[in-house]
């Protein structure tokens, strides 16, 4: 069942909905890495967390409790994501994660 583009199935172990999540968010990562030289090290950052990182937190509180192993799936993307970002730039220190609210 697919409500609000979250699909559950009847033991709630979200598999399915994590595993075309990482499909879609690695298909835009591919196209972010393809344009990413055009961007500074912000840039590329702020282009992430706009469209790549909004995917994959949309209704994550839905499908937070997932197996770990599914949820592996994602922090794969995120590991791209941040050697794209950083290219190679040791002296930066990754803050993709949000801040916490006050």
């Amino acid at each position: 069942m697919k409500i609000l583009r979250v699909t559950y199935d009847s033991r709630l172990t979200f598999r399915t909905h994590i595993k075309q999540l990482a499909r879609t968010v690695a298909g835009k990562l591919a196209s972010f890495r393809r344009i990413s030289w055009l961007l500074d090290a912000r840039g590329r950052e702020l282009l992430y967390k706009s469209h790549v990182r909004s995917s994959l937190k949309y209704s994550c509180l839905t499908w937070v409790g997932a197996a770990s192993s599914h949820l592996g799936l994602l922090d794969k993307i995120q590991r791209r994501a941040e050697r794209i970002i950083w290219d190679g730039q040791q002296e930066q220190v990754p803050s993709l994660h949000s801040p916490a609210p006050p």
